[in-house]
């Protein structure tokens, strides 16, 4: 459906701008009127509506792919109606595939906690106000000390902080305040960080690669979808190809075609066979090579009067250029999804998040990237490779990047 999309929606796009131009004899569009002054706003507001359409069908016919559950867990992770008690609570079966628990609590052995000033270094590790002795010996916090605890006693909850002595001796009310401040902001930012698995993914080479990677593939994807219309409709003098808005639009429908075929029949059978980082390198490999042809086509155009060849060579671009880029942004999310060891797998919504969170960055500041590199070549006035070819070999030397950092990936863990 998005191959099908990429189809329609240039070319929709192209026949819809500038109505007065191309729809004036219907006598709806009018000189003078906002359709004149702003040519492009009607393929704009076709598509706001089509994304409100499919908001309103999201939203009623989808259906919620997270389940919620309350103290659930698989039926296949414990025998069945088997009951056990972990010192926690007990494990009951209830129903078909799901086991609940109910907790009950063991009576709390209250232990006062050390007579010590709050200083920085417990501001920054204080785990909680409440600790488990068998959590922090299995994670190894060391961070909270207890005086008095019993090496069997695994399930013993220390409270450090209600048998606290009061007295003025030891902690006037200012002292408290500064203390439950001081705890509530790192239970804000502090424990956040590390329990939500950050610190586990900034640990993981393949994982960072990765991310990095979508970063990258996400500026080469809108640098060059904000020059290319820029490029086409420049003047043959300049170097580009006098497109109208019309003719662009049927050059993105032209890649889309090949798209859905592609999709389709090929990259199934490659990753099969060549293995998806493989085949992620591979797509940026070609891709440099089609950022490199790109501007020659302007070359075409200007020393061949048959448009039928301008048409071939453009084409041909086009369609490679699609079929690469495809290449690279499927593998890249199936890298997403399998990068990084076993120890962060449970993080792969994470990791989807701040890849996506980077490459939204980029995308931010690659239109003005690539619009201003492309507005600095034309009027500089030097030769080549600093002409309208600049900002596609730029491009060029963006996916040799996108390659190297690909290349410290580690396969094991694809």
């Amino acid at each position: 459906m998005w191959g099908a999309g990429t189809i329609v929606g240039p070319a929709l796009g192209g026949v819809l701008s500038n109505p007065l131009e191309n729809f004036g004899f219907l006598g709806i569009f009018h000189e003078g009127s906002v359709w004149e002054t702003h040519p492009y706003f009607l393929p704009t507001v076709v598509g706001a509506v089509i994304s409100i359409v499919a908001l309103i069908m999201a939203f009623f016919l989808l259906p919620e792919s997270k389940v919620f559950t309350t103290d659930a867990v698989p039926l296949s992770n414990l025998a069945t109606g088997a009951s056990m008690d972990d010192g926690e609570a007990k494990v009951t079966v209830e129903g078909e595939g799901l086991l609940e628990k109910k907790k009950t609590k063991k009576k709390k052995k209250k232990r006062p906690a050390p007579k010590t000033k709050p200083s920085i270094k417990s501001f920054f590790f204080r785990e909680s106000k409440y600790v488990s002795l068998n959590e922090a010996s299995s994670d190894g916090a060391n961070d909270t000390k207890m005086s008095g605890g019993e090496s069997g006693d695994d399930d013993v909850e220390v409270d450090v902080m209600d048998d606290v002595d009061m007295d003025d001796d030891d902690y006037d009310k200012e002292d408290l305040r500064t203390q439950s401040n001081r705890s509530k902001l790192h239970q804000l930012i502090m424990r956040p960080l590390h329990s939500s698995g950050l610190t586990a993914v900034a640990r993981d080479k393949g994982a960072v690669l990765t991310i990095a990677s979508v970063g990258t593939t996400g500026l080469l994807y809108v640098i060059i979808d904000e020059v290319f219309p820029l490029w086409a409709m420049t003047t043959l003098a300049q170097g580009g190809l006098n497109f109208s808005s019309a003719q662009i639009g049927l050059t993105w429908s032209i890649g889309g075609a090949s798209l859905v075929l592609y999709q389709m029949f090929v990259y199934y059978r490659l990753a099969r066979r060549f293995g998806t980082l493989k085949l992620f390198q591979a797509g940026l490999a070609l891709m440099i090579v089609t950022f490199i042809f790109y501007p020659f086509n302007g070359l075409v155009a200007r020393s061949s009067s048959n448009p039928a060849i301008l048409w071939v060579t453009l084409g041909t671009t086009i369609i490679l250029r699609t079929i690469f880029g495809n290449t690279i942004g499927t593998s890249q999310s199936v890298l997403l999804n399998c990068c990084g060891g076993e120890d962060i797998q449970r993080y792969r919504g994470m990791i989807n998040g701040l890849a996506n969170a980077l490459s939204g960055l980029f995308r931010s500041i690659g239109p003005f990237v690539g619009a201003s590199v492309f507005a600095w070549s034309l009027a500089s006035g030097l030769p080549m490779p600093f002409d309208f070819h600049f900002v596609f070999f730029l491009e060029a030397a963006l996916a040799a990047l996108n390659l190297t950092l690909s290349c410290f990936i580690p396969a094991q863990q694809i």
